[in-house]
């Protein structure tokens, strides 16, 4: 005579609903300690220095061939691919904009995102940015960017420019 038993090979509910319960309070704690808003405006302020550097090399090449840098009597910001006149598609195929490009100076205190130029002589430039890192060690409150038009700093006590100013020139430059 055989015998045959009844072997039970699966998980129980309760078993699969702990199982997934811990796996949600890990997760949870995964994505807070990441904190993927914070490393996505990292990533985004990586890409704007990026993009600066791009930018002031295309301008130092510009000024090598036309004794002088674009003039532009009032501030441009990146509206649109051809922002620099004069830069594009000669000296950078495209003329970089900021990752957000929302709107407004990337000076004011509120969420404008743009790259931002200005060179009313032709002889010297202005060209900046706003970090969204509030303690990113590049911004103004750390470096001391100057506006070289003036030659005072972006962001000196009492005037309420952005300390998250990013700029190409600083004191030492």
């Amino acid at each position: 005579m055989t015998r045959f038993y009844l072997i039970n090979k699966g998980f129980t509910l309760i078993e699969l609903l702990v199982v997934i319960a811990v796996v949600g309070v890990l997760a949870g704690a995964v994505i807070a300690i990441i904190n993927i808003p914070a490393q996505l405006g990292r990533a985004r302020d990586a890409q704007r220095k990026s993009d600066m550097h791009a930018i002031k090399d295309a301008l130092e090449r510009y000024l090598i061939d036309n004794g002088h840098y674009p003039i532009q009597v009032r501030w441009v910001v990146s509206s649109s691919d051809t922002w620099i006149p004069g830069l594009s598609p000669y000296y950078l195929k495209r003329i970089p904009r900021d990752p957000i490009n929302n709107g407004g100076y990337p000076w004011n205190e509120d969420q404008n995102y743009r790259y931002a130029y200005g060179s009313d002589t032709g002889q010297i430039y202005d060209l900046v940015s706003k970090l969204e890192n509030a303690q990113d060690p590049d911004r103004c409150e750390i470096k001391k960017w100057v506006y070289r038009h003036s030659g005072n700093a972006w962001c000196p006590p009492g005037l309420n420019y952005s300390n998250r100013v990013y700029s190409t020139t600083d004191v030492n430059n």
